[in-house]
């Protein structure tokens, strides 16, 4: 039993949690993780019941307004931990909007058994007036249950949207043994994409078989998942439950699974494939790989009109060094860094043909386009060629801005632009013959198109963001030309081409920071898409908005195509708690879902939770696109690369190759200098003897005269 007088932590109020001081392990009531609700006291409608430790649902409510509201929690296999920590989350749909429907006085106590006599209270706190997640701590405690007692609220009956708990670090845990499902939603898991129109897709995370289908009339499908702050994880293997409430004929049949380290949309290799028997048993594929991504690709189904599933388990493994996802922290990972040298750097100036520098084959060579407008040139020698083309690797820090064009004799013979590549890296093609080839590196104008969220839900925050949208406007370079455009179910287009004169963008949204209704979001980053199709050179999109799409007739696999398509990059800009609700049409957070197309596109996702801060944010943005553009170029035979060490020691020989070319330069250099000095000595002393009327030519003595 515990002692009568337990110690307690003082604390009069809980703490916000944020990226720094976030749980780093896992949560131990979490039904993903073994937790049960064993008791609610008074007893609530009992839909809600699951919904307080699914990790992914958007909240559980009393029946009334009764105080004390208790709810007690048992763990894994009905073993004892050591708790340090209670989260209360506290958003919901309605807590979101009106924070005055948060609980209020909060009190964690611990038992040994589920007597009421046994419990004892460890915390009590008062939480903060404010939607999101909660943190009460106290001093380690043995528990085998978990007592949270609502006892008060802020006059409505009590709602939120989970209750977790989590271990005293460094302890052993009550999960010892217990296979991690890293899938979860409340692991971090998320459904980051899926290719066919479908409902609940948060069902195929919450651990109750439910199941997801396709709503069209299709057999193959392909969901893509991810980790919590999407990061790199250790895939032991993949665990398909098939059976849910759907029709037998329609479950996925066969298939493969396919992993990827870069983003939602690239770099899938093949891992494993599935086979699942009209019985329903689940399947099991071992991996044994990492991955950021697991795609599970629906190639077949037992011959439905469309395609179900029931549950998704990616369990995660272990090796000596390795950290699980869920031990980093909550905020998203960036992307992938190419794997790379720096190799030589230009050598100034070569800012004409005629001082351009040498590109060795297979040696990396670097340069920046700066100052702005500046322009880089090489040479390319071409001797007894392996194959009709040569292969350049272009890339670019953060993306490639540069345009690269070839040259024989002075003509354009080929052309890269950056319009139709969003990303950090392009191999390029070019036909070559015997002879030396020109390149050109420069920067083209960048077309930015701001999308911006005027639905009704921003009627608090229009002042903030037309002084956001200002500010950017007003700290532009010459070589970035906007246009924006303002949604709530329609889109407006505010100007008839892209300018960078400022006057007349600010003209153009002087009057268009009205709030009208839905957001459809999707449409508009179609509309957005579109528009920059028409335009050449860097394209780019910022994209504004507080929370999840309700009005578009794109559809969500639809948008995901068009992105992937159209190449343009996006960054994204998410205001306001709601962007934490998790919609179950999706299975993702309107947060993830930016993160996810920012990372996508090569881009980058900003998060903020105060008008206040939008100005911030869209610095950060033109912070990022005033950056001096970074390039490399790679030259070489065939369709991939040459491996690092080949380019190592490519380098180093051309290096000194162009040490004894130089030097060699230098001396023919010298050589000729002295042949002019001679010349001129030459015409000095000619001069000298016609000028006393003497016409004798100097020549030189022949030694057989002498």
């Amino acid at each position: 039993m515990l002692p009568s007088s337990f110690p307690l932590r003082a604390a009069s109020g809980s703490e916000i949690i944020s990226s720094p001081n976030a749980p780093r392990s896992a949560n131990i009531v979490l039904q993903a993780n073994g937790g049960k609700v064993e008791q609610i006291n008074p007893v609530a409608d009992p839909k809600f019941a699951p919904n307080i430790n699914d990790g992914y649902s958007t909240e559980w409510r009393a029946a009334a307004k009764q105080w004390p509201q208790d709810i007690v929690f048992s763990f894994y296999g009905g073993r004892t931990a050591t708790l340090d920590r209670v989260v209360i989350d506290t958003l919901t749909k309605d807590t979101g909007r009106q924070p005055d429907q948060v609980p209020r006085e909060v009190e964690i106590a611990v038992g040994l058994t589920m007597q009421d006599a046994a419990f004892k209270k460890v915390a009590g706190a008062e939480l903060h007036k404010k939607a999101g997640r909660q943190m009460v701590t106290f001093f380690p405690a043995a528990a085998r249950f978990l007592r949270v007692r609502f006892k008060s609220t802020y006059g409505a009956p009590v709602q939120f949207g989970e209750i977790e708990a989590y271990e005293e670090p460094g302890q052993p845990s009550v999960l010892e043994g217990r296979p991690l499902n890293i899938a979860a939603a409340g692991n971090g898991g998320a459904v980051a994409l899926f290719t066919e129109p479908a409902n609940d897709a948060a069902w195929l995370l919450d651990g109750q078989n439910r199941g997801w289908h396709t709503d069209s009339a299709t057999r193959k499908a392909d969901l893509v998942f991810a980790f919590r702050g999407d990061r790199e994880a250790l895939i032991e293997r993949v665990v398909l439950a098939p059976k849910s409430n759907h029709a037998t004929n329609t479950m996925a049949r066969r298939g493969k699974i396919l992993i990827s380290l870069k983003t939602p949309l690239e770099g899938f290799e093949e891992a494993g494939e599935f086979q699942i028997e009209r019985e329903g048993q689940e399947v099991e594929i071992p991996i044994g790989r990492r991955a950021r991504f697991v795609k599970v690709a629906i190639t077949e189904n037992h011959g439905g009109k469309n395609t179900s599933l029931g549950e998704v388990k990616i369990i995660e493994g272990t090796e000596a060094g390795y950290q699980s996802v869920l031990a980093g922290p909550e905020g998203a990972a960036s992307a992938t860094n190419l794997t790379t040298i720096e190799g030589d750097a230009e050598a100034e100036p070569n800012n004409t043909a005629d001082q351009a520098g040498l590109l060795f084959l297979e040696s990396p060579l670097g340069g920046q386009i700066k100052p702005l407008g500046d322009e880089d040139f090489f040479t390319l020698e071409i001797e007894k060629p392996k194959f009709p083309e040569v292969s350049i690797e272009l890339q670019g820090r953060p993306y490639i801005r540069t345009s690269l064009t070839l040259h024989q004799d002075g003509r354009e013979i080929a052309r890269f632009d950056p319009t139709n590549s969003e990303g950090q890296s392009a191999i390029l093609k070019f036909p070559v013959t015997n002879g030396s080839y020109g390149l050109r590196v420069f920067e083209p104008p960048t077309s930015l198109l701001i999308v911006y969220d005027a639905s009704s839900s921003m009627t608090k925050s229009m002042t903030n963001l037309r002084t956001a949208v200002e500010g950017f406007v007003d700290n532009l370079r010459p070589s970035v030309l906007v246009n924006l455009i303002r949604f709530d179910t329609k889109q407006e287009v505010l100007l008839p081409e892209f300018t960078s004169e400022q006057p007349k963008l600010k003209e153009a949204v002087a009057a268009k920071f009205q709030v009208g209704k839905g957001t459809a979001l999707f449409d508009a980053v179609d509309a957005g898409t579109k528009l920059l199709e028409k335009v050449s050179g860097n394209r780019a999109m910022i994209v504004m908005t507080d929370g999840s799409d309700s009005a578009s007739k794109t559809s969500y696999p639809n948008f995901w195509k068009l992105v992937e398509a159209r190449k343009v990059r996006l960054y994204t800009v998410g205001f306001g708690n709601e962007m934490d609700l998790l919609a179950d049409k999706l299975g993702t957070t309107p947060r993830r879902m930016m993160e996810h197309v920012a990372l996508a596109t090569h881009s980058q996702s900003y998060m903020s939770e105060t008008a206040e801060e939008l100005k911030n944010l869209y610095e950060a943005i033109g912070d990022e696109m005033r950056q001096v553009s970074g390039y490399s170029l790679l030259a070489f035979w065939g369709e991939q690369p040459p491996s690092l060490e080949a380019q190592v020691a490519s380098l180093a020989r051309n290096k000194g190759g162009a040490t004894r070319r130089s030097g060699m330069r230098y001396f023919l250099f010298a050589l000729g200098g002295l042949v002019m000095v001679g010349v001129i000595v030459g015409v000095v002393i000619a001069a000298r003897g016609g000028g006393s009327g003497s016409k004798t030519k100097y020549i030189p003595k022949n030694r057989s005269q002498m």
